[in-house]
């Protein structure tokens, strides 16, 4: 059994995601030779035209490999996996464990550092995440059910599993934002240059303007001090990095879709009792919605990145909350003075125009 891991995101096209491959219109052996024929340059303007709906050319890819793994399903079984945003393991190979910073876990760490403050978002859209050990045992049971039972189970299709919580488990992102936060007061991250704080907003003229006053302009102050003491400017090229991912993922994180699962559901009927002690997967996804809103998860998920991403100990927390406790007095004394400056310039350009 061949198993493919894809995403839940190959079909944003529709407003509800089944678990079926649907075709698209360019063909994937087409696609490849225009690709090797052509230069970047090119390529760029035609991306547009080419993938049509896709909001980038990394779903379009996604898309196009599965229609891959459907011409060659009917020479050999075919399983395809669709992972929405996979996060932090639940419980295996240990809680909270992590190798990248793909999915909700960089906007901790930018935010946790005070690096990111403020994202192009919808705080009440439901992102649907699951961790990363259930979509193990999901491809695990998969090839299982798939290679064993090949002579039932026998299908020019290949079976697909959309790996996701299911509309009903999933959270707000204003939610998960809020106990990631949370977290970050017991579990501070080390070399924080303000105090952790994260704005969200769907406008893009309000996202805009906060980026110049929040991310720019302290970025540029940042920089110059930088450059007087002889070292290399990095905080404004960092800034462009962010802006630039933002707008990237920013279609994803100003919608939702309704992911269905039920053959996921379905999947490990048929496992025996010694098999769902170590592979069974069913429960966790049916408590994934508690999970996600408990704050063991999220703490689990925050000591992972300051673990196995950011190699900080937390073994000796009490220097970095210092630290963290420092950055929330600066940032409220900061912001007070700031607030009674403004009350004293409009006060001062009332008094003058009542003088003339």
């Amino acid at each position: 059994v061949l198993v493919h891991i894809s995403t839940a995101y190959s079909k944003v096209d529709e407003v509800v995601i089944d678990e079926t491959v649907h075709p698209v219109e360019a063909d994937w052996r087409k696609t490849i030779q225009i690709v090797e024929a052509l230069d970047d340059d090119i390529l760029e303007v035609l991306k547009p035209k080419y993938i049509g709906m896709m909001p980038n050319q990394y779903i379009f890819s996604k898309r196009l490999a599965e229609q891959v793994i459907v011409d060659y399903s009917r020479s050999l079984p075919c399983v395809i996996c669709r992972p929405s945003v996979v996060t932090a393991s639940l419980n295996e190979p240990i809680k909270g464990w992590m190798d990248n910073f793909n999915g909700p876990v960089a906007l901790f760490i930018g935010g946790g550092k005070g690096v990111v403050r403020v994202v192009y978002i919808d705080p009440i859209t439901r992102s649907d995440y699951i961790p990363v050990d259930i979509v193990t045992k999901i491809m695990i049971v998969a090839a299982w059910k798939h290679g064993s039972k090949m002579k039932e189970t026998r299908n020019d299709l290949p079976f697909v599993y959309n790996c996701v919580a299911s509309h009903s488990s999933t959270v707000t992102q204003e939610t998960i934002f809020q106990l990631s936060f949370d977290a970050l007061k017991k579990f501070p991250f080390k070399t924080m240059i303000w105090a952790p704080s994260l704005t969200c907003t769907k406008s893009f003229f309000f996202y805009y303007l906060l980026m110049f006053q929040v991310h720019i302009m302290p970025a540029l102050i940042i920089d110059g001090l930088l450059r007087l003491s002889g070292r290399k400017p990095r905080l404004l090229k960092m800034q462009r990095k962010i802006f630039v991912a933002n707008q990237i993922v920013s279609y994803f994180l100003l919608n939702e879709w309704n992911m269905q699962n039920e053959k996921l559901k379905s999947l490990s009927d048929d496992m025996l009792h010694d098999d769902r002690r170590e592979f069974g997967y069913a429960k966790d996804l049916n408590d994934l919605r508690f999970h996600m809103y408990s704050d063991t998860y999220i703490e689990n998920s925050i000591i992972g990145a300051k673990t196995y991403l950011l190699n900080e100990s937390i073994d000796r927390l009490d220097a970095v909350k210092s630290h963290y406790n420092r950055m929330i007095w600066i940032d409220r004394i900061v912001k007070t003075l700031t607030c009674i400056f403004l009350i004293i310039w409009i006060i001062y350009g009332t008094l003058c125009n009542d003088v003339n």
